[in-house]
């Protein structure tokens, strides 16, 4: 079953997943949410009420007792989509000025992931964890807009997952940096956990789709040259 709803970009959701992505002249999508059918890919959340969501409810709430100062830091580092959050494992010569294909490239996915989960968010309606339980007290920026998928995890796992292509030796590590993008989200109390993991399916559906496409194939090529060159310089 296609999810088949007109896309309508909330401007928070915008600032949440863009901030510091804008291109003045965006080139056009690789996919679009009419290239990928995510039902297809990612089962429906839990229904309301059910025990399921009475469970990641639960589990929302013990993350929220769980977590420390550093833990919030953490969170609110991440509630800013930037490919430049990978420095934590790429080093300090991983940025926008020196790498600007790779960065280019991430732009460019991160902006068809959105369009591609905001279908499947307002598809699903499924309500935020802090609207349903007023215990859940957020500590980053938030948004109201459908929880399920993720769009942090989508983004953060799906740049683990091209920048592993470009730097194999530190996959696991990128993966790793990816993962905690949607983690995060969950330490912040904006996110159920099966919201963060349709988001890392998200990504894989989206990788899967792209890399049968020649115009990715010819960037992500010309990123890998940009990155083998200009990291080997650094080091």
């Amino acid at each position: 079953m296609r999810l088949s709803v007109t896309v309508r970009r909330s401007p928070g959701l915008l600032l949440a997943l863009w901030s510091g992505l804008a291109l003045a002249a965006p080139p056009p999508p690789y996919l679009t949410p009419d290239d990928l059918d995510l039902a297809a890919w990612i089962a429906p959340p839990p229904p309301p009420g059910s025990p399921a969501e009475q469970a990641e409810r639960a589990q929302v709430l013990d993350a929220q007792r769980a977590r420390t100062p550093a833990m919030v830091a953490a969170a609110r580092r991440d509630q800013e989509i930037s490919l430049a959050g990978f420095a934590a494992v790429l080093g300090p010569g991983f940025t926008a000025e020196r790498l600007p294909l790779t960065f280019a490239l991430g732009q460019r996915l991160c902006r068809d992931a959105a369009a591609i989960t905001g279908v499947a968010k307002r598809a699903w309606q499924r309500p935020r964890p802090f609207v349903v339980e007023p215990a859940i007290a957020p500590v980053v920026a938030f948004s109201t807009d459908g929880s399920y998928p993720s769009g942090h995890a989508t983004c953060g796992y799906l740049w683990g997952l091209m920048l592993g292509e470009l730097f194999p030796d530190r996959r696991a590590a990128l993966l790793a940096r990816g993962l905690e993008y949607g983690s995060n989200r969950l330490v912040g109390g904006v996110h159920y956990p099966s919201d963060i993991e349709a988001g890392r399916l998200a990504a894989v559906a989206i990788m899967a789709s792209v890399r049968r496409l020649a115009d990715f194939e010819a960037d992500l090529a010309a990123a890998s040259d940009e990155a083998r060159a200009v990291m080997a310089a650094a080091d």
